[in-house]
């Protein structure tokens, strides 16, 4: 009877949020350990670069993943399509490698940090097929554990602190590993939904749909990022990363409509209306909570 009771207490919209809440604990640990290490202009340039990719990896992959996993979701294109999308996606960023190393060679960063970040999109761009198709499937459980064994390779930070490591690869290192991890235990997590191998690796698809419009709404949610980039051209990095550091803690205020939002997305893909309002009514209380 009590497994019964926690079974119905926490549904995956309540798990969802607990883990967001626990990535979001990690996150503050490892944002406030970074920030107290270095210097603040050290701590700015970090994040900046990666707000930097996080726009290239929306531009290379211009809404595709947003699009094919709600196509996966309505069962209009095959899981085949879908992970051939992932890989050439995955190729295109790996072209962009050499770019973005020349770049950050350029700002006088070594080129052990510079080949560190230039890996950061593609790693980052898998990561996000695998989620998407992970909730997309239903397979929310192995979802929530990638994404919670990702955040806790950012504790790596600490040891990194004490051994007095560049700064660069202090910030950056940590974020690798998670996304490897990620990659790879994500990988395996899709072998149990019974996807080949030939199917997670291919790169032929007949498949080209219009992803226009989920391009431009991720190009438009980088710019709600676009005041760290405005400060730092009007101030300068140390001035960035202590207005990074604060706003950082306005993330939370979003965590339970982004845990209602991650369970309603595969359910509108598949236009299940039914699905819906039962999702509103069992979540009202925790919607008004928040």
């Amino acid at each position: 009877m009590k497994f019964t009771r926690i079974s119905v207490v926490f549904t995956d919209t309540k798990l969802i949020l607990f883990t967001q809440l626990i990535n979001a604990a990690i996150a503050l640990v490892f944002t406030l350990t970074l920030a107290k290490y270095g210097l603040a202009r050290d701590f700015g340039f970090c994040v900046i670069t990666i707000l930097a990719l996080s726009v290239l990896l929306d531009v290379v992959d211009f809404g595709a993943c947003s699009k094919y996993s709600r196509e996966l979701a309505g069962k209009r294109i095959s899981k085949k399509q879908y992970f051939a999308v992932m890989n050439r996606k995955s190729l295109a960023l790996c072209m962009c490698m050499p770019v973005i190393v020349f770049i950050l060679l350029y700002s006088n960063q070594s080129i052990s940090s510079a080949v560190l970040f230039s890996l950061y999109p593609i790693f980052w761009a898998r990561q996000n097929y695998i989620q998407q198709y992970l909730v997309t499937k239903g397979l929310m459980h192995p979802s929530l554990q990638l994404q919670l064994a990702d955040r806790l390779c950012w504790f790596c930070a600490i040891p990194f602190v004490l051994l007095n490591l560049g700064y660069n690869h202090t910030y950056v290192i940590p974020i690798l590993l998670g996304l490897v991890l990620h990659n790879i235990w994500g990988t395996l997590a899709l072998r149990c939904d019974d996807v080949s191998w030939d199917e997670v690796f291919t790169v032929r698809s007949s498949r080209v749909s219009d992803t226009r419009h989920f391009g431009v709404l991720s190009l438009m949610s980088d710019l709600a990022n676009m005041d760290i980039a405005v400060v730092a051209r009007y101030a300068d990095s140390a001035g960035a990363g202590t207005y990074t550091l604060s706003q950082r803690f306005r993330t939370p205020i979003t965590m339970v409509f982004q845990s209602i939002v991650t369970q309603l997305k595969p359910i509108t893909a598949a236009r299940e209306s039914s699905q819906i309002r039962q999702l509103f009514r069992s979540e009202f209380p925790l919607l008004l909570s928040g």
